[in-house]
């Protein structure tokens, strides 16, 4: 994991990006087929979240 001591404004640009994916989705389904990536995220929402 990334170091988050830091604030934007410190931190060096670049890095958090699958760490973020992780960190907020629910499920991450990655396949390679017929020649191509296909990334499936998903999220889920309780009926609290969507408000």
């Amino acid at each position: 994991d990334p170091d988050t001591s830091l604030s934007l404004d410190e931190k060096p640009i670049g890095g958090l990006g699958i760490y973020l994916v992780k960190r907020l989705m629910t499920n991450i389904d990655y396949d390679y087929k017929d020649g191509k990536n296909h990334l499936l995220l998903t999220k889920s929402f309780t009926e609290g979240d969507i408000n």
